[in-house]
């Protein structure tokens, strides 16, 4: 997996130095490429108890789907982490974004310590979320939850937080809230 240390550019000359590092010329082809910023990871160990994870079309120039995972400061604002060009929405692609990408980027410490992913209703996604959250603990004890990510402005879903992860929100009650408007 290559990486790449210097994000201090400005985006579009990030981007061009990214795909002029990812040229191979021997005809290999890159099916997918995950980055995270030094902030993104930042934000992730110090609020690392709520994952989003969505995939969103026609905002790049690559005409590619972009994977995006955020989470939840303490006020309720979203923080994108992680970012992710993928060549499909196929079961196999989210296998390796859970199995492989996110944990190889994102602090494995601060993964273990996620209590909420929210996810679309992708079947593909969460099937490939779903396996890796009964295979292992890379992700903790987190659970998935469903929500329309572009809809929330605070986590509007109701859930019962496994007992290790309660301690977590005992002086941030209004991070998981139960709206009356559910």
């Amino acid at each position: 997996m290559l990486k790449v240390n210097d994000v201090s550019q400005d985006a579009k000359s990030f981007v061009k130095s990214l795909i002029s590092q990812l040229t191979t010329g021997d005809g290999t082809i890159l099916l997918a490429v995950m980055w995270v910023t030094d902030d993104g990871k930042l934000y992730h160990k110090k609020f690392p108890h709520v994952l989003g994870c969505d995939v969103t079309f026609g905002t790049n120039a690559e005409k590619r789907p972009l994977f995006r995972a955020s989470g939840k400061t303490m006020d309720n604002k979203n923080i994108p982490h992680v970012n992710a060009f993928v060549p499909s929405q196929q079961r196999w692609v989210f296998d390796w974004i859970f199995e492989d990408g996110l944990p190889s980027i994102l602090d494995e410490a601060a993964l273990e310590k996620t209590c909420i992913i929210l996810t679309d209703q992708d079947h593909q996604l969460v099937g490939a979320l779903l396996t890796k959250l009964r295979d292992n603990g890379t992700y903790g004890h987190a659970m998935n939850r469903l929500c329309k990510w572009h809809k929330i402005s605070g986590i509007q879903t109701l859930c019962v937080l496994p007992v290790n992860c309660r301690s977590s929100y005992q002086s941030s009650s209004s991070l998981i809230t139960r709206r009356s408007q559910l």
